[in-house]
């Protein structure tokens, strides 16, 4: 039987249309390292993206000490005027970010401190607590503005003045709520980047 024609295919190149492979497909067949932050911190850190991965975890780092500090500045003023419930919102929003800040450090240091913690490995319940906690702090900050919003202030003449009563507050309030969100949306990002658990 004659022998049919076969030949080596290049390391790097695709065999399908001999052209290069991409980034993606290189990654993939890459040996993984381990990561030094699990995939909710950064997904394509995780992967082995390190310049990418690394900016993105920065940046979702950043902004969850935004939220801290706006909220924990939110409680420590206690400016409402007559809005008593405002003091209690700031003080739940801020314990709701502590909860989904503190159960992220957990897992940061269950990934570090054991062989880490594969792409969807993390509990749902896990999950659930991070998220759920900072979906809870917008909607509290975003009851915050409309109550801010609609409370009656006096301006330096002693006239009603409805802007007055939140006008301090209004950026911190606002700069918590971009922080919030962002924050929501990168642990999505992450979440969905990664996929679900694969053995």
């Amino acid at each position: 039987m004659p022998t049919l024609y076969s030949a080596q295919v290049p390391a790097g190149y695709n065999t399908a249309n001999t052209g290069k492979v991409s980034w993606e497909q290189a990654a993939t067949k890459a040996t993984k390292v381990h990561s030094w932050l699990p995939y909710i911190v950064s997904g394509p850190l995780s992967d082995g993206y390190r310049v990418v991965g690394t900016i993105g975890a920065l940046v979702h780092v950043l902004f969850w000490v935004m939220s801290l500090v706006m909220d924990g500045l939110l409680v420590s003023r206690g400016d409402y005027g007559t809005a008593a419930a405002g003091m209690k919102l700031s003080i739940f929003s801020l314990v709701f970010t502590l909860i989904g800040f503190v159960t992220l450090l957990v897992i940061v240091i269950t990934h570090v401190a054991t062989s880490g913690i594969k792409d969807g490995g993390i509990p749902p319940f896990l999950l659930t607590l991070v998220t759920g906690s900072v979906k809870i702090t917008i909607g509290l900050v975003l009851v915050l503005l409309v109550a801010m919003m609609m409370a009656v202030g006096y301006d330096a003449s002693g006239h009603t003045d409805p802007m007055h009563a939140w006008h301090e507050q209004r950026w911190i309030l606002l700069l918590s709520f971009i922080a919030k969100i962002y924050v929501s949306d990168a642990l999505a990002s992450n979440i969905q980047y990664s996929g679900s658990y694969d053995n």
